[in-house]
C-alpha cells in the first residue's frame, strides 16, 4: 500500500513557528482524520549539528535547530502531524549513515517522529535497509536531487530506486534541494510516470514552492497527471528574515488545501 500523501513545511527551529503552522493546517482542515493529505513538519539535522557544531553555509545555518532542542520542537507538533527528520551527512558519513542515525536516536525521542528524509546522494542500500529494520514504523523519503536525476537518465532512476525495495516509502523529486529553484513541470511529469512503475511508492514534489507556486505548478501537475495523490514540500519559498514567514506559510498551506484536498 502506498504511503499517504502529505503537504510539508520544512525548516522549523522554533516552537512558535510550529504552533502557527498547526493553526494554519487546522484552518485548512488538514487536522481532520478524513483529510487526504498529512500535514508534514520537517526538521533539518546534519552530521555537523549532530556533533554540536554550526552549519558552515550561512545561507542555511538558521534552518537547523540545535539537536538538544529537537525534543521540545517535536513535542509541539500535534498528534495529527507527520514530523520528519531531514538528515544530511558529508564525506565518509554516507558509509556510516545508520550509525549516525543510531547516535541521533540516543538524543532524540524517535517515538515522536513519523519518518526520515535522507538528503544524501544515493545512500548505500545496506545503510537504508539497516535504518528501516530498526525503525519499521517510520516512513523513509529518498531524495532524487538534481544530481541523482542527471546521473540516472531515462529508466536508470527506476532501477536505482528499485534496489531499495520496501525500505523506502516516498521519492522526492527535488532539483532545487532547498535552493528555491521552481519546479520544472514537464520533466517532473516524466519522472513521475517513470517512478510510478515502482509498486507502492509515493511521489513528492518540491522546488521553490510558495502559495503562488502551488497554484501554478502543483495545479498544473494535478491537471496533467490526473491525480491529487501526490505530496509536496516547501522550504526556501516560505522564508524571510531568517525564519519561516507566517504570511508565506499561510498562503502556501491554504493553496495546498485548495489544489490537493478540495
Amino acid at each position: 500500500m502506498k504511503a499517504r500523501p502529505y503537504v510539508g513545511v520544512t525548516g522549523f527551529t522554533r516552537v512558535d513557528e510550529i504552533e502557527k503552522a498547526s493553526a494554519m493546517f487546522e484552518s485548512s482542515r488538514f487536522d481532520d482524520g478524513g483529510s487526504s493529505h498529512l500535514p508534514m513538519f520537517g526538521f533539518l539535522v546534519s552530521d555537523v549539528t549532530l556533533a554540536g557544531e554550526r552549519v558552515e553555509n550561512i545561507n542555511y545555518r538558521d534552518r537547523y535547530p540545535r539537536v538538544e532542542g529537537l525534543n521540545d520542537l517535536l513535542e509541539a507538533v500535534p498528534d495529527w502531524g507527520f514530523p520528519t527528520i531531514h538528515y544530511n551527512t558529508h564525506g565518509e558519513g554516507r558509509k556510516n549513515l545508520a550509525e549516525e542515525i543510531a547516535e541521533l536516536g540516543k538524543r532524540v525521542d524517535f517515538s515522536k517522529i513519523g519518518g526520515f528524509q535522507f538528503n544524501v546522494y544515493v545512500p548505500p542500500v545496506f545503510q537504508i535497509h539497516g535504518i528501516k529494520r530498526v525503525n519499521l514504523e517510520k516512513k523513509i523519503i529518498f531524495q532524487a536531487s538534481s544530481r541523482v536525476i542527471d546521473k540516472h537518465p531515462n529508466g536508470a532512476i527506476v532501477d536505482l530506486v528499485g534496489v531499495y525495495g520496501k525500505s523506502i516509502d516516498y521519492v522526492l523529486i527535488d532539483r532545487s534541494s532547498g535552493g528555491g529553484n521552481p519546479i520544472d513541470v514537464g520533466s517532473s511529469i516524466d519522472l513521475y510516470r517513470k517512478l510510478s512503475s515502482v509498486k507502492d511508492l509515493s511521489i513528492v514534489f518540491a522546488g521553490g514552492l510558495d502559495g503562488a507556486g502551488v497554484k501554478r505548478d502543483v495545479d498544473a501537475l494535478v491537471r496533467k497527471l490526473g491525480t491529487k495523490n501526490i505530496s509536496i514540500d516547501a522550504e526556501n519559498g516560505l522564508r524571510r528574515g531568517g525564519g519561516i514567514d507566517s504570511e508565506f506559510m499561510g498562503e502556501y498551506i491554504s493553496s495546498a488545501g485548495e489544489v490537493l484536498c478540495s
